[in-house]
């Protein structure tokens, strides 16, 4: 569930982004899990998945290595969450289910990047539905 009042615009990086329509501290809260809503698939069932079915949760989800299990975010704001080597927030591995935590201030306006690297592992590349 996000946390922050945005909204989804152009991004320079690539196609839409989501942006935050209010200023967000360091240290915030941006986004966290909600078990009711949130998708938590083991690998036998995301093994047992049509191609097409797996290409679009991987399009949209991700392998969480801390739990070795494939999620998809009931969030539409977090489809649109782009990449960064630098992201502005970061998940916080205290938690067993996603934190999503401001890494700094950031200011209105400012689009919100995720270094998606950080939950994500090579077996995720490797899986061969890869957005080309």
């Amino acid at each position: 569930m996000v946390l922050f009042n945005y909204r989804i615009d152009h991004s320079k990086i690539n196609g839409l982004g989501v942006f935050t329509n209010e200023k967000i501290k360091k240290g915030k809260v941006v986004f966290k899990a909600s078990p009711v809503l949130d998708i938590e698939l083991t690998k036998e069932q995301f093994e047992s998945l049509e191609d097409a079915e797996k290409k679009e949760f991987i399009h949209y989800g991700y392998l969480d290595k801390k739990t070795n299990t494939y999620k998809l975010d009931f969030d539409t704001a977090l489809r649109f969450l782009n990449f960064s080597e630098d992201g502005n927030i970061y998940q916080d591995k205290n938690h067993n289910e996603t934190y999503l935590i401001a890494k700094r201030d950031i200011e209105i306006d400012e689009e919100i990047t995720f270094n998606y690297l950080e939950v994500m592992d090579d077996a995720w590349f490797d899986t061969g539905f890869k957005n080309n």
